[in-house]
C-alpha cells in the first residue's frame, strides 16, 4: 500500500502541449492585433487625408464594439458553444454593416468619427485606475456615452479640427490596444472590462502606465502630423 505521504503523479507538459498552446496564442491574437495596429495607425496619421476609408472604419469599430459589449453581457456563465466563432462572426458582420452605413450616410458617418474619438478617450480615462477611474458600471457607461456624444456633436460644428483630433485620439488608443495584444501588459484588459466583460478584471501596473503614456504621445504626434499634412485642406 502506498504511504499517506505519497503525492499524486504530476503530469508535466510535453513539447507538443507547448507547441499547441503557442499555436493557439498565435491563432487567437495575431489577426486581431494586426488589424488594430494597422487601422489604428491609419486613423492616427491619415484620418483626414483618407476620409472615406476612415468613415468605413469608424462605423466598423463602433458597431463591432457595441456587438462585443452586448455579447459580453448576454454570454452565459459557461460560455457560448464555439465561442470564438460566435465572437468573430458577430463582430465581422456588425463591422461590415456599420462601415457600409457610415459611408452611405455621410453626415452620420462624420458624427460616428467624432463619437469614435470621444468613445476612445473615455476608455483611456477609465484605464487610469485599477477597476476603472469610475468604479460603477453605470458611471462607466455614462462617461462613454457622454464623451462619444461630445465628439460626434463637435464634428458637426467644427469638422475641420474635430476630424483631425478625433481620428488621432481614437486611432492612437486602438493602436496601443493592438500592441498590447502582443505585449500583454494588461492594458488590453481595460477595453474588455469596460465594454461589459463579466469575468474580466483590470489592474494597473508600471507597464500599463507605460502604455497609457504611450497613448498620449502617439495621439499628440498624430494630431501634429495631421495638421501639418492637411493644412491646405478645405
Amino acid at each position: 500500500m502506498p504511504s499517506s505521504n505519497d503525492a499524486p503523479p504530476v503530469s508535466l507538459p510535453t513539447t507538443k502541449d507547448i507547441e499547441d498552446q503557442a499555436n493557439k496564442l498565435v491563432a487567437d491574437t495575431i489577426a486581431l492585433g494586426v488589424i488594430l495596429i494597422v487601422t489604428g495607425l491609419l486613423f492616427t496619421f491619415a484620418g483626414m487625408k483618407m476620409m472615406r476609408i476612415c468613415l468605413f472604419l469608424a462605423g466598423a469599430y463602433l458597431f463591432a464594439g457595441f456587438a462585443f459589449g452586448i455579447l459580453q453581457t448576454v454570454e452565459p456563465a459557461n460560455g457560448f458553444g464555439n465561442r470564438k466563432a460566435v465572437y468573430w462572426g458577430v463582430g465581422i458582420a456588425a463591422a461590415l454593416v456599420g462601415g457600409a452605413l457610415m459611408v452611405f450616410f455621410y453626415k452620420v458617418g462624420m458624427f460616428a468619427i467624432g463619437a469614435f474619438g470621444g468613445y476612445s478617450l473615455a476608455l483611456w480615462i477609465l484605464a487610469l485606475s485599477s477597476g476603472g477611474l469610475i468604479a460603477s458600471k453605470t458611471g462607466q457607461i455614462i462617461l462613454i456615452v457622454v464623451l462619444a456624444l461630445v465628439g460626434g456633436i463637435a464634428m458637426l460644428y467644427i469638422e475641420k479640427h474635430a476630424v483631425r483630433i478625433c481620428t488621432a485620439i481614437g486611432g492612437a488608443y486602438f493602436t496601443m490596444v493592438g500592441i498590447d495584444v502582443f505585449a500583454r501588459t494588461g492594458f488590453y484588459n481595460s477595453t474588455v472590462a469596460f465594454l461589459g466583460g463579466q469575468s474580466s478584471t483590470y489592474t494597473t501596473s508600471a507597464k500599463v502606465y507605460g502604455m497609457i503614456a504611450g497613448y498620449v504621445v502617439l495621439a499628440v504626434l498624430g494630431i501634429v502630423v495631421q495638421y501639418r499634412t492637411t493644412r491646405n485642406s478645405k
